[in-house]
């Protein structure tokens, strides 16, 4: 499985963190139709590096998310940390659909006030894919050369 999907899919699963995306996609729809001021929503970013750390696997990315809220309900800023915990529960869910795992998390301690009509808080992932098993091509056979062959059988006959 594609590892920024598998990330996308546990965000998205998530109701309030899915209509943030949601919202997102809305708020460009708005910029590119209109050319002015996007909605008075908030919504989340997200951007994919290369991890810049020797100790991770080879296929790990990060994943920078930025939640935004308009400027103008800057006094309800406490939201991007509700936000942000829910995104944290949403990626920890463990390793329950055997596709990716979280390596580190980061969070800015302030909030970002230098948006254009935003203000915003920002959390890095470090993600990897969890190996797969793969199944084989052909069916075990449980049977060994030196077992005995049921009762009424003769060797080499089963």
């Amino acid at each position: 499985m594609d590892l920024r999907l598998a990330v996308f899919e546990r965000i998205a699963g998530d109701d309030l963190l899915r209509r943030l995306l949601v919202n997102y996609a809305d708020r460009l729809d708005d910029l590119v139709g209109t050319g002015g001021p996007a909605s008075d929503t908030c919504y989340l970013t997200l951007q994919w590096s290369p991890v810049d750390s020797h100790d991770a696997p080879h296929d790990a990315e990060s994943m920078t998310v930025r939640a935004h809220m308009p400027r103008s309900r800057a006094d309800e800023y406490w939201y991007l940390d509700v936000v942000l915990r829910r995104l944290d529960a949403a990626l920890e869910v463990g390793d329950a659909d055997g596709a990716v795992k979280v390596l580190h998390g980061r969070t800015s301690s302030e909030v970002i006030e230098t948006g254009a009509d935003t203000i915003f808080k920002t959390r890095t992932y470090d993600v990897a894919p969890l190996p797969t098993s793969r199944a084989l091509p052909f069916p075990r056979d449980l049977g060994t050369m030196d077992s005995a062959p049921p009762e009424g059988t003769a060797p080499g006959h089963r």
